[in-house]
């Protein structure tokens, strides 16, 4: 969707660096268009939730004062499939930029990971913006993403209830844990915990 945001870009720099169209935008209660950044990761979510939010009073200012605003900008304010595209493109960013901000935390764990990685599967699952390429995409970057080491610290997290591990998961986790402390009796200990019987009730 790399065109959708160089479309939304341009529009953003007119509206914040054309002396009469940034006069008009704030008259009429425009404010917090924002340019995406390299190095703000959630910056390009920002930048679209501004546009699309405030897409009625650019398109106003647009009309109201054709002869004076530049007429290719119009053309992209005006075209309504670009709007719907970029609705498209921050219903899936959104929930990234959203899970990113709660990763980035001080307190945030690796137990927070792995149920930020569940929320936005369950999301992307249910989205009718996402094609079976975009979530077997999605798929290959949750595997990458989440190694065993994850799966142990979700396990023995007291608070993490929200989501299941899958059984190839949990396996996953109990084999290396088999592994790294198969005789120290550590492995039924974290079968009762994760079942939260005796005596983790």
């Amino acid at each position: 969707m790399q065109d959708v945001k160089e479309h939304i870009v341009q529009i953003v720099k007119y509206f914040r660096n054309n002396h009469m169209a940034k006069a008009k935008f704030s008259a009429a209660g425009g404010k917090g268009l924002v340019l995406p950044s390299d190095v703000r990761w959630n910056s390009v979510a920002d930048c679209l939730e501004a546009y699309v939010t405030q897409w009625d009073i650019i398109l106003k200012i647009c009309e109201d004062n054709s002869k004076d605003i530049d007429s290719a900008i119009f053309k992209k304010v005006s075209n309504i499939g670009l709007k719907h595209a970029a609705q498209e493109y921050l219903s899936l960013l959104k929930p990234i930029a959203v899970a990113l901000d709660i990763l980035q935390k001080k307190n945030a764990t690796i137990s927070d990971a792995v149920e930020q990685w569940k929320l936005l599967q369950d999301k992307f699952k249910e989205s009718q913006n996402l094609s079976l390429e975009k979530l077997q995409k999605f798929q290959h970057r949750y595997k990458q993403a989440l190694t065993p080491y994850h799966f142990i610290a979700y396990m023995l997290s007291p608070e993490k209830q929200n989501y299941a591990l899958t059984p190839e998961e949990k396996n996953l986790a109990l084999e290396t844990i088999s592994e790294l402390h198969g005789n120290s009796g550590l492995l039924p200990l974290v079968i009762k915990f994760n079942a939260r019987c005796s005596p983790f009730k």
